[in-house]
């Protein structure tokens, strides 16, 4: 990542950095920020800022073609120090050299030039680079990997180790889930807070971000862009969790600064491969996925539409679901185009059938690992018993309820390039990760794999 550039390569992360000496009640809502980037070809492409502290604002942007660069940053209300204008240079990537000898996996793959993870339905596996290079997707999940270091783990040999193996995809949420953690359904791993909010989840300030939790997810991010591993980011935890299942606290105007925050803050990295608008998104708004409902299916397009709105990069908008049927082709047909990819859950088939895989040697290599990351390996693997529903919450119950971890399942078969997986009702791409989920390009795409 390149401070106040006025030359960098092309998709390369570039920041600008601004101070205003002008006190804001409440800088995170108070004052709005915006840069706008003009490309060499006439196309001006905006991103907004955001506040990182100390009466710093910082806008973030990738530049996708070769040449002179102008930009222009506002605020409003209107602030002469939130104000900047200027010109630099994009030059391609074309080689080793031009890194300085670099041999990072990141570096080099930035160096060939590849660009962002774009959906491809119906072509190769679903997906390529900007470059035209198809992408297979082999994706591992986990989900707490920000909150894992930010209470002192060192998950970089996870990472590193992971790239090593052939993975090119970590699903990620950015916020950390209280719940679904074994022996107990309690997170006794959290040695800190990981709320990123303000306030506390007791008496939450959701126009406010822990800026020492979203320190952590940047430091995060970076080592996957130096390794070259992508993330899916999951904007939304699950519905049944807080606050997510309370959207009479966690109102709309507060879901749509949360997602400018991510997207201001994370949407220029290029090893952000997917946003996630939310994990098993059919239990919205009730907790209650038995029966499909037009109103989740309508809250899914509605988000979708905002975070490609904001986010100028155009990355993967996906949504990660619970159940099979209706067909996401009529879920979506309203707008076909607002969600790129699904991210597959086919049922919780391995709990019932025992089935549960890890990558062959992980298990010895995290026994071996001194940094705690033996923690994190047997996070992973292990899965809580089903608990009864109850049928209904009475007053006193608690806003976060423990529910089971979902099963891995390994891959039984690989698509072919051009092809789909049988079961596929329309051209696209489907596949079995090494994880619990699945992943199917969903632009009028639906998915019955067995």
């Amino acid at each position: 990542m390149t401070a106040d550039p006025r030359a960098i390569a092309y998709r390369t992360v570039g920041e600008w950095s601004l101070r205003s000496e002008r006190p804001y009640r409440n800088p995170y809502a108070d004052v709005a920020v915006e840069g706008a980037f003009t490309a060499p070809s006439g196309e001006t492409l905006s991103i907004p800022g955001f506040y990182d502290g100390e009466q710093t604002w910082r806008v973030r942007f990738n530049p996708a073609e070769a040449g002179r660069w102008r930009y222009h940053i506002l605020a409003r209300p209107a602030d002469p120090a939130l104000t900047a204008s200027g010109e630099f240079d994009v030059a391609p990537r074309q080689g080793h050299e031009q890194l300085g000898g670099q041999t990072d996996g990141q570096e080099q793959g930035q160096a060939d030039g590849q660009g962002f993870l774009r959906a491809t339905p119906g072509q190769a596996w679903g997906f390529q680079h900007e470059s035209g290079q198809p992408v297979f997707i082999l994706g591992d999940t986990v989900y707490n990997l920000f909150g894992m270091a930010h209470c002192g783990a060192d998950v970089e040999p996870l990472l590193r180790r992971r790239a090593t193996q052939g993975f090119n995809l970590i699903r990620a949420r950015v916020p950390v889930s209280p719940i679904n953690v074994p022996p107990d359904g309690l997170s006794t791993w959290q040695t800190c807070s990981t709320w990123p909010w303000g306030g506390v989840p007791q008496l939450p300030l959701f126009d406010r971000f822990n800026l020492a939790y979203f320190r952590t997810v940047d430091r995060v991010v970076q080592l996957c862009e130096r390794i070259g591993i992508g993330l899916e980011l999951i904007m939304e935890g699950w519905p049944y969790e807080f606050p997510f299942n309370r959207r009479d606290l966690f109102l709309p105007q507060w879901e749509e600064l949360w997602l400018r925050y991510l997207i201001a803050r994370y949407d220029a990295f290029n090893c952000v491969h997917i946003w996630t608008i939310q994990n098993e998104y059919e239990f919205y708004p009730d907790n209650d996925r038995a029966r499909a409902k037009t109103v989740a299916d309508r809250w899914a397009l509605r988000v979708a539409r905002l975070v490609k709105g904001v986010a100028c990069h155009g990355h993967v908008v996906a949504v990660h679901n619970t159940r099979q049927d209706p067909p996401f082709a009529e879920r979506f047909a309203a707008d076909p185009g607002a969600i790129d990819a699904v991210m597959y859950q086919e049922d919780w088939g391995g709990a019932r059938r025992g089935g549960q895989q890890a990558v062959p040697g992980d298990r010895g290599r995290h026994r071996a690992q001194p940094d705690g990351l033996d923690r994190l390996g047997r996070l992973r693997r292990v899965r809580l018993r089903a608990q009864p529903r109850p049928a209904a919450a009475g007053p006193g119950a608690p806003l976060l309820r423990p529910r089971p971890h979902a099963a891995r399942r390994q891959a039984r078969r690989l698509p072919r390039p051009g092809g789909s997986s049988t079961g596929s009702t329309t051209p696209g791409a489907c596949f079995r990760s090494s994880t619990e989920t699945s992943l199917a390009c969903s632009n009028c795409c639906t998915c019955g794999a067995s």
